[in-house]
């Protein structure tokens, strides 16, 4: 997911394993976001190689970048 804290700052989280919708409000909640968007239910590929994140089995669709 990705949260908004309140000083402005994006903050994306990623679990290795399965984390229920509450979990996953707390930690946002915790982390200080007034917003956060739950991006997935379990059903997203991941390619991160620089931490063994390599899932990529399908072509990915949408894309998250953050520009100045």
């Amino acid at each position: 997911g990705v949260g908004i804290m309140k000083n402005g700052e994006i903050l994306f989280a990623i679990s290795k394993i399965p984390v229920s919708f509450f979990d996953f409000a707390e930690y946002f909640k915790r982390s200080n976001c007034a917003n956060a968007l739950f991006l997935d239910g379990g059903i997203s590929e991941f390619y991160y190689p620089d931490q063994g994140m390599t899932d990529n089995i399908n072509n990915f669709g949408p894309i998250i970048a953050v520009v100045k």
